[in-house]
C-alpha cells in the first residue's frame, strides 16, 4: 500500500542505521532505535484505514526497555 510505504520512509527518517554504535549525536539527530508503519483498512468503517506506528527510542528509562505505539483512523483522501 502506498499509504504505508509513503509513512515508513518518512519515520525511517528518525531511525538511526546502526543503534548500537551511534554516537550521542547520531541519537540525537534520529532519535528512534527502531520503527514500523502498518496501514490496514478499516473493515467497519469503509474509506478509512488504521495506521499502527511502532516505535523504539534509543533512551531507556531507570534500565527498562521501552516502545511505543500508536493506532489511529485515517481518512482516504481520494
Amino acid at each position: 500500500m502506498q499509504l504505508q510505504t509513503d509513512l515508513q520512509s518518512w519515520i525511517n527518517r528518525y531511525v538511526s542505521g546502526n543503534p548500537d554504535t551511534a554516537t550521542e549525536a547520531e541519537k540525537a539527530k534520529k532519535p528512534l532505535a527502531g520503527a514500523k508503519v502498518e496501514v490496514l483498512e478499516d473493515e467497519e468503517n469503509p474509506g478509512y484505514y488504521m495506521g499502527r506506528f511502532f516505535l523504539k527510542p534509543h533512551f531507556q528509562l531507570e534500565g527498562t526497555d521501552i516502545g511505543r505505539s500508536l493506532v489511529s483512523k485515517l481518512p482516504n483522501t481520494k
